[in-house]
């Protein structure tokens, strides 16, 4: 087995792509992960050029958005390569941008410096998803580790290499949970302050849709 750094990457492309392909095997997980994605995109469309010209702390709400929508994409990449812990500490991350944003929505930028956000601002039950998220960030327990996936040999071995599991669909289910909530946040924001957003906003709201049905979906199609 090679061991440098081009064999070592060309493999875990191998492993990555094998996990795509098992997650894909679930058309609920499929439907949900494109709409998810497809509403983050149609929103790049929407809020590009936007300024938010006399708003107070414009610099930082700007920021903290697009942040987030970049952030998304790379979460989304994450559950489909069944990298769980590299998806479940951006996500982390997430829940925190949200928090702030709906933090900034009372309380100027200046009297939020250097305070970490506070999870209690989040308007719906993701905030319940903070502490183990927060574990799994710092690795403050053994038992997170599972999330990297076992030897397939069953020896149980840990993978160096990310193997599909379960996880990546619960992963999904708790990332569209704090999708909505910071569209939750966003639709308020852009009413409230009458943005003129672009046409892609009602094809964000269409897949936003789309993705609650998926969420709402009890049939057999879903894996958790």
């Amino acid at each position: 087995m090679e061991w440098d750094a081009s064999s070592i990457r060309a493999q875990r492309s191998g492993w990555r792509a094998y996990a795509r392909a098992q997650f894909n095997s679930s058309p609920w997980a499929v439907e949900a992960a494109e709409s998810m994605e497809e509403a983050v995109t149609q929103l790049y469309g929407a809020l590009s050029g936007l300024r938010l010209q006399g708003l107070r702390d414009a610099d930082y709400y700007t920021g903290l958005v697009t942040s987030f929508l970049r952030t998304q994409l790379s979460v989304i990449d994450a559950i489909r390569d069944s990298e769980v812990i590299d998806g479940t500490t951006l996500l982390r991350k997430q829940l925190e941008a949200t928090a702030r944003l709906r933090e900034l929505d009372t309380v100027p930028a200046d009297k939020l410096k250097k305070r970490t956000p506070n999870i209690s601002a989040l308007k719906t039950g993701v905030k319940g998803l903070y502490g183990s998220y927060s574990e799994i960030a710092h690795s403050s327990t053994r038992r997170h580790f599972e999330l990297l996936g076992t030897d397939e040999s069953g020896d149980g071995w840990t993978s160096l290499f990310p193997k599909f599991s379960s996880n990546s669909y619960v992963l999904l289910q708790n990332a569209a949970m704090v999708f909505l909530e910071f569209w939750i946040w966003l639709e308020a924001f852009v009413d409230a302050n009458a943005l003129p957003v672009g046409e892609s906003w009602n094809v964000a709201k269409t897949e936003v849709g789309i993705l609650i049905s998926c969420l709402l979906n009890d049939g057999d199609e879903s894996p958790v």
